[in-house]
């Protein structure tokens, strides 16, 4: 063709009869589909045309080769059997029902905006910083999470406890860290283990902690099997309870993680060590969890005691008053 000719595609679905008309030389002014997936090809698809056309198709290759977590790139020799497990399992998860177009996210985030966000617009339109909207909508989001349907306190699964691998790019407060064969938590203040800028004689910007050491807890496997045993040397599932529940003042229980019977966080083992010292970080634990845990650390040695005062005598005088 020596001129092309308009054409406007109606019901176009995912884009196969427009594709035919641009390699015959037709130029699209429009493409009319409700369906969101679809809307996506549609639009992957114009921008290859346009960047072949103005000869940048360098940068449509550097866009599809991005891989997320409901896209992945395989080669025609890989396993198809095995291809098709990841696909399915991937599903099994549920992730999809979040991630994708008009998913439970976008729900969410709808409600979230209309019912809470929509009210501080002007303060957002002044400040302009991403960084601080995202982390303003998301504790909103958090505190949706919090709550089931009834208003009540949602349940936790055990993983929730943890984040791993550490999304924090330095240690921080309640990482789990490995040296050796040993696992502890950092319950350095927070405040101490954050980095801080100050400017030297050259007016050079130099890092530095207000923490010397790093301050760990010990962290151990919980070895129920000699723990939590009666007198007849038997296990004793009040005993597991007991530790679980964390109903004890020395210990406080994590779930099981990466195949154990989870961690007793020890508050008696304590040790400091250099930050130059050889670890490995293993898991964060988040922040609804790690809180807790300092708070029982601070009350374990705020702990005073008192002198008794003839308190089974009192129980038991209360008692036989009602029998």
């Amino acid at each position: 063709m020596s001129k092309k000719l308009n054409y406007i595609d109606l019901f176009a679905g995912a884009g196969g009869l427009s594709e035919g008309f641009v390699r015959a030389g037709f130029n699209p002014v429009a493409h009319v589909e409700m369906d969101v997936a679809a809307c996506f090809s549609l639009r992957t698809r114009t921008a290859y045309h346009y960047l072949k056309e103005n000869k940048k198709l360098d940068r449509y290759i550097e866009y599809d080769i991005q891989e997320n977590v409901l896209l992945r790139k395989r080669v025609r020799t890989d396993d198809l059997a095995s291809i098709l497990k990841e696909i399915i399992d991937v599903y099994k998860t549920g992730i999809t029902a979040f991630l994708r177009p008009n998913g439970i996210i976008d729900k969410k985030l709808g409600e979230i905006f209309w019912g809470n966000l929509s009210q501080d617009l002007g303060v957002w339109i002044n400040k302009n910083d991403h960084n601080s909207l995202l982390r303003y909508i998301v504790s909103h989001f958090q505190e949706s999470l919090d709550i089931d349907s009834l208003g009540d306190f949602e349940e936790y699964y055990p993983i929730e406890v943890y984040i791993k691998p550490p999304i924090k790019k330095n240690i921080h407060t309640g990482d789990l860290i490995q040296i050796n064969s040993d696992v502890f938590l950092v319950l350095t203040p927070a405040c101490d283990i954050v980095f801080n800028y100050k400017l030297n004689d050259k007016g050079e910007k130099l890092a530095f902690r207000k923490a010397d050491k790093m301050m760990l807890i010990a962290a151990k496997d919980f070895d129920y099997k000699n723990l939590c045993l009666n007198k007849t040397g038997k296990v004793e599932k009040s005993k597991i309870k007991e530790y679980v529940s964390n109903g004890t003042y020395r210990y406080h229980y994590l779930p099981p993680f990466n195949g154990n019977n989870g961690f007793l966080i020890d508050f008696q083992e304590i040790k400091s060590e250099s930050f130059e010292t050889q670890h490995t970080r293993i898991a964060t634990i988040s922040p609804p969890f790690i809180k807790d845990i300092i708070s029982r650390f601070a009350n374990y040695y705020s702990r005073q005691g008192q002198p008794t005062f003839g308190q089974e005598a009192i129980i038991n005088n209360l008692y036989e008053s009602v029998q």
